[in-house]
């Protein structure tokens, strides 16, 4: 699906009956407005979402499609350079590193790659710490002993974000955040 683009490069997006004008430049990740640093590039070629966001769409939301013009994106190149374009990224995917558990992403180095492991793995998510765990119960008591912090069960089961997104809390805080958020 083709959508317009204008004079003044923006990218007209309709959002129920909304018409929303996108900027094609955007210095902020359009999901989430954090600075674009690291982008994911995809077919359409549209480079105002950052990698975590687009990885964050097609692994736990299962949603493999552009979140501006709906294309399909079976490939995916997460890279640091914000004008890189997916044709010139698809003739030289066999120089960049695949991701091991999705063929279909290629990172621009081994730098994003070890970045999004520790997103999607069982680390520690205290500050500084960064032990390596094998499941959410290992994580769990390693944070309650070493750290004094739990996870809120209620967002690690409905929270649509990686593992490394998840929120701590000290232990005597959790009953606070139950209840107002």
């Amino acid at each position: 699906m083709e959508r317009p683009i204008t004079k003044d490069r923006t990218y007209s997006v309709e959002i129920g009956k909304v018409k929303v004008e996108v900027p094609l430049d955007a210095n902020s990740c359009l999901l989430c407005a954090n600075p674009l640093q690291t982008i994911a590039v995809g077919a359409c070629d549209h480079r105002v979402i950052c990698y975590i966001c687009m990885l964050r769409l097609r692994w736990i939301l299962k949603k493999n499609a552009c979140p501006l013009c709906k294309v399909p994106l079976e490939t995916l190149f997460v890279v640091n350079t914000l004008d890189a374009k997916y044709e010139d990224l698809m003739k030289n995917k066999s120089s960049l590193v695949q991701d091991s558990s999705d063929p279909n992403v290629y990172y621009e180095d081994e730098v994003a790659c070890d970045r999004m492991r520790k997103l999607r793995g069982y680390y520690c998510l205290w500050e500084g710490c960064g032990k390596n765990l094998y499941d959410q119960k290992a994580l769990d008591g390693h944070l309650r002993s070493a750290h004094n912090r739990v996870l809120c069960e209620v967002c690690f089961k409905n929270r649509p974000v990686f593992m490394g997104e998840q929120l701590v809390f000290p232990s005597h805080k959790l009953q606070e955040h139950m209840k107002y958020g």
